[in-house]
């Protein structure tokens, strides 16, 4: 077994999900939506909706 057999790949997303439910952040939706605007960051908006779903912020 090698090293990168051990390690999970996350990806921004998943990270940013991780932090949210470990109160790193008290909002994921602000973040998301910089990200998006400012940072040109692309996510499909079912995905986008589906987190905030998941993290209970889709109204």
């Amino acid at each position: 077994m090698t090293l990168s057999d051990r390690l999970k790949v996350t990806g921004l997303l998943g990270v940013l999900v991780a932090a949210k439910q470990d109160n790193l952040i008290a909002e994921l939706k602000p973040v998301l939506d910089d990200l998006i605007t400012q940072a040109k960051f692309r996510v499909y908006p079912d995905l986008y909706r589906q987190i905030l779903q998941d993290v209970d912020e889709w109204d």
